[in-house]
Order: structure tokens, then sequence, then C-alpha cells
């Protein structure tokens, strides 16, 4: 008998499955799209990329887009979602689609309650990386560092790709006016960088 595919999470593949960087070179046909898309992010602070659901967005990102932008000098910060439950051990927080953005963001296996009482822009100004792929928020550090030099990482362009973005209006239905304060410090994010 054979086994079923899996995610990372370990839930079964329903549906296509999105192409990964790693299967960039699988991944054809789309060019004028991730050309376009490409431009568009360079040349805007807030891109809302959308299609219909199975339509291949996140394979764009992951095979086309990310690839693209780490070739042109920018630092991609991990993707991430706005949905999921709250890990065990953590009581409550101001802003669930928050949480789990910076959850998601956050590669360490440092405690989930240290990132419950931030703004967005204070995770942002604290989070590391020492490679460039991998990131985790680091409370002494003070502002975004990639890939070892302090120096030139400040000012290194980086991207935040928020991946199945509907979630935020198909999930956590009882918590819908946390929406609102979710956008707020996305605004108040880009202002602050």
């Amino acid at each position: 008998m054979m086994a079923k595919p899996v995610d990372q999470e370990g839930n079964p593949y329903v549906g296509p499955r999105t192409f990964t960087q790693a299967q960039r070179r699988l991944f054809f046909g789309r060019e004028r799209e991730a050309r376009d898309l490409l431009a568009r992010v360079l040349s805007e602070r807030l891109v809302l990329f959308y299609a219909q659901s199975g339509a291949g967005k996140s394979s764009l990102l992951h095979a086309r887009l990310i690839p693209q932008l780490r070739e042109v000098g920018y630092a991609v910060l991990p993707v991430a979602r706005v949905s999921g439950e709250l890990p065990a051990g953590v009581e409550s927080v101001d802003n669930i689609y928050l949480f789990n953005l910076m959850l998601n963001l956050d590669q360490s296996e440092g405690d989930p309650n240290r990132l419950a009482g931030l703004t967005l822009s204070q995770f942002l100004a604290r989070l590391s990386s020492d490679d460039g792929e991998h990131y985790y928020y680091d409370q002494a550090h003070l502002a975004v560092q990639v890939a070892g030099d302090a120096a030139s990482s400040a000012t290194q362009p980086y991207v935040l790709i928020i991946d199945q973005f509907e979630e935020i209006i198909m999930t956590h239905l009882g918590r819908w006016q946390e929406r609102g304060e979710f956008f707020r410090q996305l605004d108040q994010a880009m202002a602050d960088d």
C-alpha cells in the first residue's frame, strides 16, 4: 500500500501542490506574469497580487518572484500567513492576525509568548538573519540584519510576502474587529521603515 503525500505540517495534500524555490527549474511558462509582478514589486511599496484559487499564485511567488528578488539584491523574508491557531502555552494575543504573521516570520524555537504584545513595527525592527534565508526575532537587536554585515544589511531592501491573504477574512471570524488594527499596523510598519 502506498502512503498518501502530506505537506510540511503532515496534512494530506488536497488539490494541486505549490512549486517550491527548489523546483524553480521545473516551473515553465508564466514569464510575462513573473516579469510584470517583479516590476510591480520593485516599483511599489505595497502590491496585492490576486487571482482565483488554484491559478498558481503561490507557485509563481516561490518559483519565480522570490529568486528574482534575491538576484536583484532584495532580502526576502519568509513567506508568511495570517491564519493559524494559538500554540500551546499561549493564552491570548491582542491581534490573532498580527501574531500569526510574526509567528510565521520568526523561525526560531523561542517562546511564542514573547511576540504576543508586540506591534508589527517593533517585531520587524528586531528581525534578524545570519544567512539571509532563516529569520528570527532578536530582542536585543534594533534593526533588520541580513546575512552578517550590519552596515550593508541595514540598507538592504527587503520584501514581506503574505501568502493566502484571503485568510484574513476567512479565518477567526469571531475576531473580525482585529482586521482593522492589522491594516493600521501594516501601514505603520511601512511608514516606520
